[in-house]
């Protein structure tokens, strides 16, 4: 069985202040915006250790999946390996 679709789940690229990572991190609009999890889907980076020095915000599965293939290696490898996870 693929993974669940949930358009309700957004993605942003933080890149972590330590490591210069680029971490995905879910989230999901609001009417202030759009919020992030505090931890990445990789749990290896936290959003209180993050910014958006370059990256995106507010992306659905697929654009997120698009954007980071084009960013290449600067993306956690962990992170972009989330995106396309099969639940059995």
């Amino acid at each position: 069985m693929a993974k669940q679709e949930n358009d309700d789940i957004l993605y942003s690229l933080f890149q972590d202040k330590t490591s210069g990572k680029l971490h995905l991190y879910e989230g999901e609009k609001t009417t202030n915006g759009c919020t992030a999890i505090n931890d990445s889907i990789c749990s290896q980076a936290k959003r209180s250790n993050a910014e958006k020095k370059w990256g995106f915000i507010c992306k659905n599965e697929d654009q997120a999946r698009i954007e980071c293939a084009e960013i290449g290696r600067a993306v956690c490898g962990n992170c972009v390996k989330n995106l396309y996870e099969t639940i059995e």
